[in-house]
């Protein structure tokens, strides 16, 4: 009678579990928990041929002179992918939108001369400005500043190499057909993730990682250059995971430089997002 208890026990469990396991994936498959939200952008293919303008300089922007214009202020704009607007459209790269927004709000004639590349680092960008950006004459000069921009060139093409590596396409599992399987799965392999890049960042802010030392001493430089002329020298950080460097960071040995927090201007609203996800 006891060993009969005992399995009468067990299959109320195991058909406690089955019961709850369907309910679950019954809820996750109706509310399509497994499917990504929306963020308010739809990504667009930019490696496609029309959807990399380029002007006669190989940049992805709109043709400028050198010199100029009577009557115009000019923002000289450097950067990496982010900069250059990979997964967006050319509108709406966010150079483009800034010099919109500078002659909207502003009443006044402003260029946004765009030179970012792709693959560009701190002292790649540093370099530019010396021997181009200067010469287009900047009222302003924004540098785009992303994480991995003071990544050691060994070690980024150590990255690249094990990224190319990865196979494209991993064979799907019986269980992925699951929806409570596929959202489990990825929010766990996200939280791993998350941790693994935000570790891996901060290791590349040490006093003694060689590609921040370059990247301080191009940060440096480019602020000496701006500041012989006159102009203002402004870093538009994107920390892509909240912002693991404020703790690890200090960008001036001396009186730190003022800090604008721009993330609720970049936000898409909720009316964008609904918006998107119709």
């Amino acid at each position: 009678m006891a060993a009969l208890a005992r399995r009468a026990e067990l299959l109320l469990l195991l058909g406690s579990v089955a019961f709850f396991l369907i309910v679950a994936e019954a809820a996750v498959r109706l509310m399509k928990a497994d499917k990504p939200a929306p963020n308010g952008y739809a990504p667009v293919n930019t490696n496609r041929r029309f959807m990399r303008p380029k002007n006669s300089r190989g940049y992805r922007d709109l043709e400028r002179t050198i010199a100029k214009p009577p009557g115009v202020r000019r923002v000289v704009s450097l950067g990496d992918s982010f900069a250059w607007g990979a997964s967006v459209e050319f509108e709406d790269a966010y150079p483009q939108r800034l010099e919109r927004g500078l002659r909207r709000r502003r009443h006044e004639a402003w260029q946004v001369v765009n030179l970012p590349l792709p693959g560009m680092n701190t002292v790649d960008e540093a370099a530019q400005l010396e021997t181009e950006g200067l010469a287009y004459g900047p009222d302003v000069v924004i540098l785009g500043y992303v994480l991995n921009d003071s990544e050691d060139e060994n070690a980024a093409e150590a990255r690249r190499a094990a990224e190319w590596a990865e196979p494209k396409e991993k064979p799907r599992r019986l269980l992925e057909r699951s929806a409570l399987f596929r959202l489990v799965s990825s929010r766990l392999w996200a939280t791993a993730e998350n941790r693994r890049r935000i570790s891996g960042y901060k290791s590349m802010y040490k006093d003694d990682a060689r590609g921040w030392i370059a990247a301080r001493a191009a940060l440096r430089r480019m602020g000496g250059l701006c500041r012989e002329r006159g102009v203002p020298f402004i870093v538009a950080i994107f920390p892509l995971f909240g912002n693991p460097l404020d703790d690890v960071v200090s960008w001036s040995a001396g009186r730190p430089p003022p800090v604008e927090d721009a993330t609720p201007d970049t936000e898409p609203s909720p009316a964008a997002t609904s918006a998107a996800s119709r």
